[in-house]
Parts: structure tokens; sequence; C-alpha cells
């Protein structure tokens, strides 16, 4: 039942009974009409409610004047009636189900800052030895604690790590050197040595293999991650066919719908150790793809350490970052121990920015009383439209001023102290 208080609100439409449009034509005059129902002609079927509430005793409208002034008042407010309503109704119920809503423009969250996105797809790519599943571990620590990794911020959620490559006793080792044991309550673990049976595979659905569990976990634990080492032993098709892959990813996709987080191991090809192997649909169904790859040995004097950078990335456009990490194996279970990062190194273009200023500063530290443009250009080298371009950008920032000089020439300068 709803009020109309207002007597200026001269239409009003019950959000929970849309079908009946109530109308006003003074304070203490409201009428109401049934969308449904209307008379031989197609209009509105007009009655009388008693009282302030919509809920109140209809009585049958016939007057003539009163019943063309509210015709005159549903035509101005363009409120369909008897079968132009249910036409529309008809449209609604088909169309209402691809309307765009306002949580599609929410921006993308991240379940590790830069890294790892909230309800997508990441690959982490690496040849043998290039320390992928003790990545994932820690990061599944971090993860499931909330704690931060590689010194970045991450979204404490649960984590399920299904395990279909790694031996049993290696395995085990890594989870006790991590401190990952029963005591830990937001990780779980599904191994190939399960009671239950190993994980299923994405792309088979026989009476041992059901991936409707993988749905299943995904919607009764979410927020979750789900990570699978490796790629490969979740499949049975051709990893260099593009319809199997396809296929696969489009398991991993859905999942993603339903709200798990997936993360996925995969080995990189002999020659092209930042690519993952096998078809390009693999690397199509990817949001994020990492790439981590391992220089040196144990026995040489620097020891093990590990490139990792971010080949693709479908949301923040930071491609080419790259992390160095220095791996080794933790104390008492610290997974901030296993990787200490040695040096973050931004996109290309970033230090080709950074680098061209740091010149542009140069030079005109060494001319107090300003040089022109063109003077700059010659001490820096270069191309002359990227060295006007960043002198501009160094001037708005105001890193640098300008003053104008003889010929007409623009003559720059750093900002004096004081």
């Amino acid at each position: 039942m709803g009020t109309l208080s207002d007597p200026s609100e001269s239409i009003y439409i019950d959000p929970d009974f849309p079908e009946t449009v109530y109308a006003r034509l003074t304070p203490k005059m409201l009428f109401a009409t049934r969308r449904t129902a209307t008379d031989k002609k197609g209009k509105p079927i007009w009655y009388r409610v008693k009282g302030n509430e919509t809920g109140g005793t209809w009585t049958r409208c016939d007057d003539p004047i009163f019943k063309n002034c509210l015709n005159r008042r549903l035509e101005e407010q363009e409120i369909a009636i008897g079968d132009e309503w249910e036409r529309e109704q008809e449209i609604a119920s088909v169309w209402d189900r691809f309307r765009v809503s306002q949580k599609a423009f929410e921006p993308q969250s991240s379940v590790v800052e830069g890294l790892i996105p909230e309800n997508a797809i990441t690959l982490l790519s690496g040849w043998r030895g290039a320390w992928k599943t003790w990545f994932a571990l820690a990061l599944s620590k971090a993860i499931c604690r909330g704690s931060d990794f590689l010194g970045r911020r991450t979204e404490m959620m649960r984590v399920l790590y299904l395990n279909r490559d790694n031996p049993r006793k290696q395995f085990m080792t890594r989870l006790r050197t991590l401190d990952l044991t029963a005591g830990e309550p937001n990780f779980g673990l599904w191994n190939l040595w399960s009671e239950t049976g190993p994980p299923p595979k994405l792309d088979t659905e026989t009476e041992e293999d059901k991936i409707d569990e993988y749905e299943e976990i995904v919607e009764k634990c979410s927020p979750v991650m789900l990570i699978f080492d490796s790629l490969q032993r979740f499949h049975s098709g051709d990893e260099n066919s593009t319809k199997d892959m396809a296929a696969l990813f489009e398991r991993f996709r859905r999942l993603t719908t339903l709200g798990a987080t997936v993360s996925v191991l995969h080995n990189t090809g002999r020659k092209e150790r930042e690519r993952p192997r096998g078809a390009v649909a693999i690397e199509d169904g990817t949001d994020m793809l990492l790439s981590l790859r391992a220089s040196g040995s144990p026995s040489s004097p620097g020891g093990v350490s590990l490139l990792l950078e971010i080949v693709r990335d479908k949301f923040g456009g930071r491609n080419g970052e790259k992390l160095l990490l220095k791996p080794s194996i933790p104390e008492g279970g610290d997974s901030e121990q296993l990787f200490t990062v040695l040096k973050s190194k931004p996109k290309t273009e970033h230090r080709d920015r950074d680098d061209l200023s740091e010149r542009i500063l140069a030079v005109l530290a060494r001319h107090p009383e300003g040089i022109s443009g063109r003077r700059i250009f010659e001490a820096v080298g270069g191309k002359t439209a990227k060295v006007y371009e960043e002198l501009e950008r160094l001037r708005e920032e105001e890193l640098v001023l300008t003053e104008p000089g003889p010929k007409r020439a623009v003559i720059y300068n750093l900002p004096r102290e004081g």
C-alpha cells in the first residue's frame, strides 16, 4: 500500500504492482486504472479511489470529463496500457536479461596487487626448474592469510591447490617447509593420492571425473582461488590444437563467472622461454600471463635468480614489467623468505622516458643561465619529437621553467631555489 502525500505527484506507479497506475487530478481526487483492463476501444477503465491511500476503495468512474483529463495525463507521461503494455512486458521479459548493470562498471579488483586479478585467469609459465610450484605455494600461503606477497598487498580468501603433477614425497616436503599444514583454515589441497581420488580433468565427464564438482565448490565457497598444477595434467586433448585448448579455457572461464579466481601453471616452449607451450588459444584465453625464468645454479657464486615478467595484462596494460627475485629455501615456514625482490623494472617505455628525463635535467643543471630547446636536443640526442614532448611534460609538472629568448626562441631552465 502506497501513499501519495505530495499533491504535485500526479502519476504514481507502485514498483511492486507495475500493472496499476494511480493519477491525481486535485489534492483530494485520486484515480486508478489497471493497464491490463481496457474497454472495447482500448481505452483505460478508470476508478475513483476513496482516501489518500493507494489501497483504498475503488469506485467505477464514468464521467467523460474526468476520463479525458486522466487519459491525457497518461499520454503526456507516455504510459502504455492494454495491448501496448502487454507488448512492452513481453519485450522487457527478454531484454532485461541483457541490460547493463551498474555493477559491470566496477573497477577490476586484484587478489595480488598488480599480479593476480580477481575472478580472472592467470597463467604462470616457465621452463622446468623455474620454481613454479614453489612460487604457487608461497602465493597460496600469502593469499589464504592475507599477508603481502613480493611486497604487494593481497586479498585474503580461500585457496584450493589442485595437484596432478608433483609426486607425494616432494610435494609434502614443500608444504612442511612453508608451514602449510592442517592448521591453515583457508588452505585446501586436492592431490593425486587423495582418498576421494585425484582432482578431475576439465575435458572429461566420466563417472570418475565429474567436473561439476568444481562448479559446486566455487558456488559454495567463493571467494576462492583455484590453482591448477599443471595445465597438461588437467586435460586429455592435444595441447597444440586450437579447438581443444579453446574448449579447455572455456571451462576455466566458466569457473571465473561463478566467482573463482583461476591460476594455472604451465610449461614454456624450448625456444621461447617466456611464451607458453602449445596452441595460441592458451595465451588468448588468459587474462594475465606471467613468465618465470631461472638463471644460474645453486653451485654458482651468485646462486639461482628468477625473472618474473608480466607478458600480458588485459586489465592494467602492465606488459613488460619485471621483478628480479632471489629464491631461497625459507627457515621456520616464513614464505616471505622464499622470494626476495632484488629489483623492480617498469615497462620499457617508462624506463626510456625516465632515462630521457634524467638526461634533459642533467643538461639543464649544467646551464643554470638557461638553454634553448635546440641545444638541449643536440646534447641529448635521439628523436626531436620525443625530446620536445618530454620537455613539455616536465614543464607541465613544473620541473622545468620557460622564458622567451632571442629570435622567438624558448629558453628552458631549472626552477631556482628560494
